[in-house]
């Protein structure tokens, strides 16, 4: 999914780390406010990365396409919020 790879793209840019990856040392490391079920989610959305949702199967129905969406955008928000 580009989207979720465009929230790679802005937490290495907050981060200064183009290193980053959505994985606990990391989440821990560069996003300590942020809640564990925040960090959760954020996992979540990485198996989403790549093609067809990285679960071999068909692209996300327009729904769960809408969901991610919207998961991705707050992620990003809560991320930016973090940094200031």
């Amino acid at each position: 999914m580009e989207a979720f790879k465009t929230l790679e793209a802005i937490a290495k840019a907050l981060t200064q780390d183009n290193t980053f990856e959505f994985k606990n040392e990391h989440l821990r490391k560069h996003f300590p406010n942020l809640h564990p079920t925040i960090h959760q989610t954020m996992l979540k959305l990485s198996a989403h990365r790549g093609d067809e949702g990285a679960h071999g199967r068909d692209a996300p129905e327009p729904h769960e396409m809408r969901y991610l969406l919207f998961s991705i955008c707050n992620v990003a928000l809560l991320m930016l919020d973090c940094q200031i």
